[in-house]
């Protein structure tokens, strides 16, 4: 389980797309804020668990960072928001916390281009 995932169970949060999973995890002894994108959270414990997300969050960035180039990190966002039907907005949205620039995702993003169009990527 994720850093992230430890954090929402330890402090009783939970994730709810629908009404149905919603009603399961609710519990009515509670009060009970929504973080927005489907994250709830008990009303005494979720600035805490928000802290805990972010140092999570951190933790995972210098791992990756570690672990991959920023080059890496820059394909592999333009892919999960497929860039080559949009722009990098979205990419630059998440990759703004490891200190990668708009500058940075735009010098990679011609050549990633190429091999969306090189491989079929349409």
């Amino acid at each position: 389980m994720d850093g992230i995932s430890l954090a929402v169970r330890k402090h009783g949060g939970f994730w709810a797309f629908g009404n149905d999973q919603f009603k399961k995890a609710y519990n009515p002894k509670l009060k009970y804020v929504s973080l927005g994108a489907g994250l709830y959270a008990p009303k005494k414990t979720y600035k805490n668990m928000i802290v805990d997300i972010e140092k999570a969050s951190m933790d995972y960035i210098k791992k990756d960072l570690e672990n991959n180039s920023v080059k890496e990190i820059i394909w592999r966002e333009l892919q999960n928001h497929e860039a080559q039907f949009s722009d990098t907005r979205d990419t630059f949205d998440v990759l703004e916390a490891y200190g990668i620039t708009i500058e940075e995702i735009n010098k990679e993003y011609p050549a990633y281009m190429e091999y969306c169009v090189d491989n079929d990527l349409f």
